[in-house]
C-alpha cells in the first residue's frame, strides 16, 4: 500500500463477509480514518449518520445494498458511494448503476484502488 491519505474520513464499511470487512476496517483505521462496519443492510441503514463515503457490498444476507445506495440519493446525503460486488448480478447491477454510485469495484478488488479513491475524493 503506497497510498498516502491526506485527511480523515468518516466511512461506513457493509459488507458480510468478515474477512473483508475486517481486513478493510483494520487498514483503513491505521491510516487515520473513523470507520463503521456492518453486515446487513438493516445494519447498514441503521449506521447511516452522515459519514463522506460508504464502501457498500452489493449482495448481503438480508437483502441487497442497493437498497442502502438508493436510500442514500433518495435523501440526497453528500456521502460518495463505492460499491463492491463479485459476481455478475445481471439486473441487480444494473440497478447499482442506474443508482449512481461514485465508484464500482468488482471483487476481488484491489485495495490501492479504493484507497486512491479515498485521497482523490476525500
Amino acid at each position: 500500500m503506497n497510498v498516502k491519505t491526506t485527511s480523515a474520513c468518516s466511512i461506513l464499511i457493509v459488507e458480510d463477509d468478515p474477512s473483508t470487512r475486517h481486513a478493510l476496517v483494520t487498514i483503513l483505521k491505521h491510516i487515520g480514518h473513523q470507520v463503521t462496519a456492518a453486515e446487513t443492510v438493516s445494519d447498514g441503514l441503521a449506521q447511516l449518520d452522515g459519514q463522506t463515503f460508504v464502501v457498500l457490498d452489493l449482495n448481503l444476507p438480508d437483502g441487497v445494498g442497493t437498497t442502502i445506495l438508493q436510500r442514500i440519493r433518495a435523501e440526497r446525503r453528500a456521502m460518495k458511494v463505492a460499491v463492491a460486488t463479485g459476481a455478475d448480478e445481471g439486473e441487480l447491477l444494473a440497478e447499482a448503476r442506474r443508482l449512481g454510485p461514485d465508484l464500482l469495484l468488482r471483487k476481488p478488488y484491489n485495495v490501492n484502488e479504493l484507497l486512491k479513491w479515498l485521497d482523490t475524493v476525500g
